[in-house]
């Protein structure tokens, strides 16, 4: 009874972690970020949200702003007057995402 006990605690810890790992990726570059971005939003707006962009590439009809964190990949398109006219979530996969935080926690020397 007592081993069983034991296994149900490090079950319960190592879920715990996971979640802790996952809810760490709500700032950023996030599903629940994603779904918070509509048409109309300024740039100034977006990036209060995500954060600064890791680049933008001019098109003929504004410009697209690209983010990352890991897998997760977010795109918004910009008109010429920096107001969100589109938006696209790319989701990694749950495990990459997890060895993603993973790695991001690890020193240098392990990775």
């Amino acid at each position: 009874m007592r081993g069983m006990r034991k296994r149900l605690w490090l079950a319960a810890a190592t879920i715990l972690v996971l979640v802790g790992i996952l809810a760490s990726g709500l700032l950023g570059v996030s599903r629940a970020n994603f779904e918070r971005i509509h048409d109309g939003m300024t740039l100034e707006e977006v990036v209060e949200l995500l954060g600064q962009s890791r680049f933008a590439v001019s098109t003929d009809a504004g410009w697209n702003g690209y983010w990352h964190d890991g897998p997760d990949t977010l795109n918004v398109y910009f008109d010429a007057d920096w107001k969100v006219n589109g938006k696209k979530f790319t989701a990694g996969k749950t495990w990459e995402r997890i060895k993603y935080q993973f790695s991001k926690r690890l020193p240098a020397s392990w990775q």
